[in-house]
């Protein structure tokens, strides 16, 4: 069974909303990181919610960008002084290579929320990290190879906040 098709039969759902109007997703990292499920979850999202392009694009984007910090920074333990330049890419995906055949982080959870009405859709992303300090940023440096995810989110959501010692992001779409 397809993850997508998981995701649409609603095998995850635990109630996160009275109304039925609610996804959860537990994945090993491992998974997360070789399947699109930031795709997955915006196309059924999309089907369930009744949304248009754009917004399931916003959806996989934030999706995305919060799943890839959650799954390299939190459950893999990696830091961005790591890949401060794009010579430093091949390095940096050694290692992830490398965290990913340990089971200590290959098989921390990461879980994806998503709840919905009908002026927003509320997704959320959980990891099993350390966590950190979400202080506000300046922009990020263009000319660096990675740093954008969360002025992404931040863009693109009509909010953003972090909770459990930055190990859990929530980010509300409009609809």
């Amino acid at each position: 069974m397809s993850v997508s098709s998981i995701i649409e039969a609603g095998l995850f759902a635990r109630g996160l909303a009275a109304s039925g109007a609610a996804l959860c997703i537990v994945v090993r990292t491992s998974t997360a990181y070789r399947r699109p499920l930031a795709r997955e979850i915006a196309v059924a999202l999309k089907r369930r919610c009744d949304i248009g392009d754009e917004t399931a694009l916003i959806m996989e984007t934030v999706l995305h960008e919060a799943l890839m910090n959650a799954i390299l920074h939190g459950n893999l333990g990696l830091n961005s002084e790591a890949r401060q330049g794009f010579g430093m890419l091949d390095r940096f995906q050694s290692l992830i290579d490398h965290r990913l055949k340990l089971p200590q982080f290959s098989n921390k959870p990461l879980v994806i929320g998503a709840t919905w009405t009908s002026r927003f859709i509320d997704l959320s992303v959980r990891d099993d990290g350390t966590g950190y300090s979400a202080k506000p940023r300046a922009l990020p440096d263009e000319s660096r190879a990675s740093g954008r995810g969360l002025a992404i989110i931040q863009a693109l959501a009509a909010a953003v906040s972090f909770k459990e010692g930055g190990r859990l992001i929530e980010m509300r779409i409009a609809r």
